[in-house]
């Protein structure tokens, strides 16, 4: 298999007309070796039926920064069965292009984290879904000669561990994927060396998540990421929260027209979208994103094919900007959806991925 090839699809599939197209496209544009400068243009590619909003926004208050250490819940989740796996640590090299893999198993995908540390790349966003009936996962790596760490357990006790472990080795959590097989939650989570705080929860439900949030935010945490999924009978959310005295909004919206509105206008507030979710809740999708300060450059596009997302990243390039945060639905088991965010650099540089301290 060709190196483009694999960096597309991750495997050899069974032919499909989606298969195909994978790998010409793969081979004519040699998707995961993306090179991205850091564009402003916004588009949507789709909407949906419009429906009804969830919006939460109490007085943005700050607490005094009493320079608390990170803070975990991972809820009451009680499995035992810890499946940590590490990635090495990062080496003295020489900075290489973004990359952006899809389609890998996880063993490959662990086994392309190694080899794109010692590139010089840490992985920035993961997303995890099925096609064809088999779990596969997406990278986005960027450039950095930071220090990064990866683990996926669903041991809760064991992502506690490693938060600690990683925590006393100054690597701060800068992403989070959460998949459900079964009734079994598994998180998989990305650190970064870095010196902010963080706060997590898992498996809250959406009236408890306006209840952190308000309780976060008031002692000087604002939201970088939030995951929805699934579980037991309901969806269930987790998020990790930041210091930082930035703005912050969330809005959970039924229709991709509802989104569009609020982000023109939380755009004219100068607050940008750092993190979406795009997920099914009673048969409806829905999405919910965090918008936080900036006045910088962005892009959005969403309900993407792989052509359409591979060629908007292209004039995204050529517009300076950098994709920070991905999503993927997946359409009849097979037929992926791409969603993407894209930042200036040097939004980048002191949100998504870290920055100074902002007690």
């Amino acid at each position: 298999m060709s190196r483009s090839d694999k960096q597309l699809s991750g495997k050899h599939r069974p032919f499909s007309v989606a298969r195909f197209c994978g790998l010409v496209l793969g081979l004519l544009l040699f998707l995961g070796m993306i090179t991205l400068p850091s564009c402003g243009y916004v588009g949507f590619e789709q909407g949906s039926r419009i429906g009804d909003g969830e919006f939460e926004d109490e007085p943005n208050t700050r607490g005094p920064g009493s320079g608390e250490r990170d803070d975990i819940d991972l809820g009451d989740d009680d499995s035992s069965n810890p499946g940590g796996d590490p990635g090495n640590n990062p080496p003295d090299a020489d900075a290489g292009p973004i990359q952006l893999w899809v389609d890998l198993p996880w063993s490959e995908l662990v086994e392309r984290n190694t080899t794109l540390r010692s590139q010089g790349l840490g992985l920035i966003d993961v997303e995890s879904y099925v096609v064809d009936g088999e779990r596969v996962f997406l990278g986005v790596w960027h450039n950095s000669r930071d220090q990064f760490e990866i683990v996926r357990t669903d041991d809760s006790e064991g992502f506690r561990d490693k938060w600690n472990e990683f925590r006393n080795r100054n690597l701060h959590i800068i992403d989070c994927e959460v998949f459900v097989d079964g009734n079994r939650r598994t998180i998989l989570g990305s650190w970064k060396s870095g010196s902010r705080e963080r706060r997590m929860r898992a498996d809250a439900n959406w009236a408890s998540l306006l209840s952190l949030r308000n309780e976060n935010r008031a002692a000087g945490f604002r939201l970088m990421d939030v995951e929805a999924y699934e579980l037991n009978g309901g969806i269930k959310y987790t998020a990790i929260w930041e210091r930082s005295s930035d703005e912050e909004k969330m809005w959970k919206a039924g229709s991709m027209n509802e989104f569009i509105t609020k982000w023109r206008e939380f755009n004219a507030e100068d607050l940008r979208l750092i993190d979406m979710e795009i997920f099914v809740e009673g048969g409806r999708k829905q999405y919910l994103g965090v918008w936080r300060s900036s006045r910088g450059e962005h892009g959005l596009w969403t309900d993407a094919s792989l052509v359409s997302f591979i060629n908007k990243n292209k004039e995204f390039q050529e517009r300076n900007l950098v994709l920070t945060d991905i999503e993927v639905t997946v359409v009849d088991g097979s037929d992926r959806k791409l969603s993407g965010i894209w930042r200036e650099s040097s939004d980048v540089a002191v949100s998504r991925l870290g920055g100074p301290d902002e007690f």
